[in-house]
């Protein structure tokens, strides 16, 4: 189910300057066409991050409460920025499960380059309004840009590479049972069609794609501040007293909720629960991605199975051509049903016995043997 709200931000052209980065700095004009400029301007400036400089992910979280989702996505941001990362998200979809929210992780070292920027807007997310306004489930650019809109608000992008170098195997990574037409957009329909698209958005969507700015003291000429510094204390002293009787009221709502209703109390425990395994997972990514960078790729591969037979892993060896996965699962003999399908793979089996954890989950680990010793060698540090 779409998520959807009254508050349309109307045509978005006359308030904001798009621009689009992808190598270079492009600026879009009044008739959509692009432009390379050096930096970037305009009143409130807008830019659009090409696919290769994020990573995207999608979570779906067991709640029935904003207030306690943005709590969870406010943890997720924090997480991000202790790694050099600025994380960006939407929601983007909800289903019976609770809601959907799509993340993009991008390197504060390139957000730095547009200090004047106040949106950024990663194109996939154009790309999933497209899809929605057009029909057009599956998408392909000239600029290899993979794009596949799921239910339920899911979307799954990449671009081009030796893992996918093809429509088909994204398709195939992707959990595309039945074949479905791939619609394709030449360079210049797809620049169009994302500067049309940012009319679609709406305030709330603008929420998670906000990038703040950090203001030097030392630049600020409080010589010509005297008299609107005045004004801006005075309405911030109003504002701090309205945002803390609104605080109370929240709170004292939440302590009232959390009397009366027993239920929220074991959703409150869920969502600690949630938060802890995402940060011991993003550890043990940032030491993965240390030692192995090439590991990356191998996990991709991975990833598709992992996510449809809601596996954790929770340890990662590699030897030559012969990697070992160690994980939790409803099923180990799901898991490795879904791995021995990936072609890339000359051998998969279970190595040891499967245990059963307190959880419910059962303990395995696999063993696997990549045909192309190469992605899990390349760009190993020595």
């Amino acid at each position: 189910m779409e998520i959807k709200f009254n508050m349309k931000f109307g045509v978005l052209g006359r308030f904001v300057s798009p621009f689009y980065y992808s190598s270079e700095l492009l600026a879009f004009t009044d008739s959509k066409e692009t432009l390379p400029v050096d930096s970037v301007t305009g009143r409130v400036p807008l830019v659009i991050v090409a696919r290769h400089h994020y990573l995207e992910s999608t979570q779906c979280y067991p709640i029935k409460n904003l207030y306690h989702l943005y709590k969870v996505i406010k943890a997720e941001v924090a997480k991000a920025s202790l790694i050099q990362q600025k994380l960006f998200w939407s929601i983007t979809g909800k289903n019976e499960s609770g809601y959907v929210v799509t993340y993009w992780q991008i390197a504060c070292a390139l957000t730095d380059r547009f200090d004047k920027c106040t949106f950024v807007v990663p194109e996939s997310y154009l790309l999933a309004l497209y899809a929605r306004s057009s029909g057009h489930r599956i998408l392909a650019t000239e600029s290899d840009v993979l794009f596949f809109l799921g239910d339920e608000g899911k979307q799954f992008s990449t671009f081009k590479s030796p893992l996918v170098p093809t429509v088909e195997r994204f398709l195939e990574l992707s959990g595309v049972v039945e074949p479905e037409p791939v619609h394709m957009l030449s360079n210049e329909e797809y620049l169009r069609v994302i500067s049309c698209e940012l009319d679609n958005l709406s305030l709330y969507q603008l929420i998670g794609l906000y990038n703040p700015k950090q203001e030097k003291l030392s630049q600020i000429n409080w010589l010509n501040l005297k008299w609107p510094a005045t004004v801006f204390c005075s309405s911030l002293a109003l504002y701090a007293s309205f945002v803390s009787f609104y605080q109370e009221y929240q709170l004292g709502v939440v302590q009232s909720e959390i009397s009366t209703k027993q239920e929220l109390i074991s959703e409150i425990s869920m969502i600690e629960l949630k938060v802890k395994e995402i940060e011991s997972s993003n550890q043990y990514y940032n030491r993965l991605n240390d030692n192995y960078p090439g590991a990356i790729l191998f996990y991709q591969l991975l990833h598709p199975a992992l996510m449809e037979t809601e596996t954790r892993l929770t340890n990662f060896r590699l030897n030559g051509n012969v990697a070992k996965i160690y994980g939790l699962a409803p099923s180990a003999t799901k898991v490795l049903e879904m791995l021995v399908n990936i072609e890339e793979f000359s051998s998969v089996k279970l190595d040891g016995t499967v245990t059963t954890a307190r959880s419910g989950n059962e303990r395995f680990v696999i063993e696997l043997v990549l045909k192309n010793e190469a992605v899990l060698t390349s760009g190993v540090r020595e």
